[in-house]
Parts: structure tokens; C-alpha cells; sequence
């Protein structure tokens, strides 16, 4: 929960009679230091040894210098968040970290205790970087802690993610201006000893040991989530792989539940089609002009499920290369009322109403069904 947003947490979580509402992903606070208007006051900068921190070409650089000792930090001190908390932070290197620099994306409370850091300690690789737990209430040493590989993080900005909840901590990162999925750095089992204690962001770079050169953490934006979990997630922002999730997934084949056999409700629609299907792919032209399909039934009197595609085409359909709009399973033995599958306003095809009925589900199919399927369409 994200403090300077919601002074009363039952603000947010509760209704006037205290019941729970459920809330998704709220942006809290958000600092692009690219923006003119970037209020520095908010940051704490701590700098030693010959180190800076300071805003500089549109973000805040952070550079080591190269002194053994030099050190220097940014903490965000006006939004302090408790679990459950999302930060990201969009950033690059300005060259491979060299031995004795290290840089880290840290969650303080506040003491300085680190909680959670993606950590980039000098030596390793450009495609590497380091997960990190602790126990605020220990020694500072990491409770859990991996090395991990991510793409180059020198050449581009990448974003950066820490996900806090009360039993566990999720690292994550992506390319910036990419539509690529995040990659999972990692997840740390573990619960938070006080997680209602408050935590900061704080960017930080130190050398270790004297170094040739000054290596810079270049830090574009800063964002700050408070976030609850929806009970289903459809976009896996909880879940590392939709198994994680309650399982709804999205389909390509309509799957139909059993119907009692039925004439079709035809309504304000009226009868394009009607057949009697053979032992083949019955591949059909039924209008080539624009159509609204409406309705309709088909029977399958056979011993093995069939599956109905439909297309918006201009031609008679070849079911081994052509993409049907539709799929529809008729099981086995069964009628399917395709008026109880469609919207009132019926299924648009500006191009032209075709169909094909196949042995099995995939988009191109091509087996043939056995004889005496019957097929009825209506529309205007």
C-alpha cells in the first residue's frame, strides 16, 4: 500500500459498510527524469569518494568514479509502499561492469535494510545480473540470492521489476519499446517479517576496489504500483506461466454444449442454406456477397464428433489452407443450435458466407466426415 496516496488503508479496500473490494494495479507515483518539470526534492542523493548522483541528459546518472570506497545513491523518499508493491525502473550501464564496481534496484525500509534488489555486481557478465532477499530484521546478509541471465543490459534500456507480496518476491525484466512477453528473473519464497513496514526505492553504485574507469547507472524513469491480485488473472501479471493462474484460457474452437434436438429459432432471419452433408469436406460457396448469419442448426447422426468451420470468403473454401472465422464442435449424436451460439445482432461476413465440415478440430483440417450430417443456415 503506497502511503502518500491512502493515509487510511481501509480507504481503498473496503466499502463504507467494510466490505472487501477488489482492485487491480493502481500508478501510484511516477518519475520520468526526462520531463523538465522533475521534482529532485523528492530524492535523497548521497555521494563519496569522488561518485555523483545527479540528473543529467534526460536521467539520473549514477557514476562510480574510480576510487575504492566511492559510492553514490538516489532514494525516492516521498512514496514509501508496504507489500503487496510494484516497482519498475527503466535503466542502462554505461559499459560492462568491471570488477570492483557494483550497482543495484534496491527496496529499503526505513533503517536502509534492504528487502528485495536486483543487483549487478562487478565482474559479472553484460547478459547477467543478481536476485537478492533479505531479512530486514537480520544481518544484512541475502536470505536467497542467484545469479541470472537477461539479455545485454549495456546496449539499451531495459525495465526492471520487483513484485513484493507477504510470501514471496518476483524479479522480472524486458526490453523497453518492445511487445515482447517480460522475462522471469526469479521468485524468492519467503515471508516479509513486518509487512506492513514501509519501503523506499533506492538506486545505488559503489566500487569495491579502485577501478581504471567510471562505470554509470543511467536511470530513465522510476514507477511505483500499488496492486492487489485479481482473483483471475487473464493477463499473467500475477503468474509467471498461466498454470500459476486460475485457469482461463482463451480459444480458437468454440466447444458446444449438448443440445436436446431442435428446430432452429429463425426469428427475423430467413433460410440461406440447407444440406444434407456427404462422406467429404461438403467444402461450400453459400452467398458471395456481404451476410449476416444468423442462425441455424446442424445434426450429426454419426458415432464420432464433427466440426463445422465457417469462413468469410467469396469462393468455396479450401479447409487445408483457408482460416475459418469459426469452429463449432457438434459432438457426436447431437444437434447444435447455432442461434444459441451467436450474437442477436447475428455474425457479420462483408465477404461472403462459406463453410466446411471436417473430422477434426484444427484450423485446417482436411479429413472428411462420414455421409448424412445435416446442416441448416439462416440469415439476411
Amino acid at each position: 500500500m503506497l502511503r502518500d496516496r491512502y493515509p487510511d488503508p481501509r480507504a481503498r479496500d473496503t466499502d463504507a459498510e467494510g466490505n472487501r473490494l477488489f482492485s487491480g494495479v493502481r500508478c501510484v507515483k511516477r518519475v520520468a527524469f526526462s520531463d523538465p518539470a522533475v521534482n529532485l526534492a523528492e530524492w535523497t542523493l548521497s555521494q563519496q569518494g569522488g561518485a555523483t548522483a545527479a540528473l543529467s541528459g534526460s536521467a539520473m546518472q549514477l557514476s562510480s568514479g574510480t576510487a575504492a570506497g566511492a559510492a553514490a545513491s538516489a532514494t525516492l523518499g516521498t512514496v514509501s509502499g508496504k507489500s503487496p508493491l510494484r516497482v519498475a525502473v527503466i535503466a542502462k550501464f554505461s559499459q560492462i561492469n568491471p570488477a570492483g564496481t557494483d550497482a543495484a534496484i534496491e527496496l529499503v525500509d526505513a533503517g536502509g535494510n534492504v528487502a528485495a534488489a536486483i543487483a549487478f555486481p562487478g565482474g559479472l557478465s553484460a547478459s547477467q545480473c543478481r536476485v537478492q532477499t533479505f531479512d530486514p530484521a537480520g544481518n544484512g546478509a541475502p536470505e536467497n540470492s542467484a545469479n541470472v541471465n537477461y539479455v545485454d543490459r549495456v546496449a539499451a534500456f531495459k525495465a526492471y521489476e520487483i513484485l513484493v507480496f507477504h510470501d514471496e518476491i518476483r524479479f522480472y525484466a524486458r526490453d523497453t519499446n518492445s511487445g515482447a512477453v517480460r522475462a522471469s528473473l526469479s521468485l524468492r519464497t519467503m515471508f516479509l517479517p513486518d509487512p506492513e513496514a514501509d519501503l523506499s526505492v533506492r538506486l545505488r553504485i559503489l566500487n569495491t576496489a579502485a577501478v581504471a574507469s567510471s562505470t554509470t547507472l543511467m536511470v530513465h524513469s522510476v514507477l511505483v504500483n500499488d496492486i492487489n491480485e485479481l482473483p483471475v488473472d487473464m493477463t499473467n501479471t500475477g503468474g509467471v506461466t498461466p498454470a500459476e493462474s486460475i485457469p482461463v484460457y482463451p480459444i480458437s474452437t468454440l466447444v458446444c454444449a449438448s443440445y436436446p434436438a431442435q428446430r432452429s429459432d429463425i426469428g427475423s432471419y430467413t433460410p440461406l442454406h440447407q444440406s444434407t452433408l456427404a462422406a467429404s469436406t461438403n467444402s461450400t460457396l453459400v452467398r458471395s456477397s456481404p451476410v449476416n448469419l444468423g442462425g441455424g442448426m446442424i445434426y450429426n447422426p454419426s458415432a464420432a464428433d464433427i466440426w463445422l468451420k465457417l469462413y468469410n470468403k467469396t469462393s468455396i473454401p479450401v479447409p487445408a489452407t483457408d482460416t475459418p472465422v469459426l469452429t463449432v464442435r457438434v459432438p457426436a449424436n447431437q444437434q447444435v443450435n447455432l442461434s444459441a451460439l451467436l450474437p442477436a445482432v447475428g455474425l457479420r461476413l462483408p465477404s461472403g458466407l462459406a463453410y466446411s465440415v471436417t473430422a477434426a478440430a484444427a484450423k485446417t483440417d482436411a479429413t472428411a466426415i462420414a455421409a448424412g450430417a445435416i446442416i441448416e443456415l439462416h440469415g439476411v
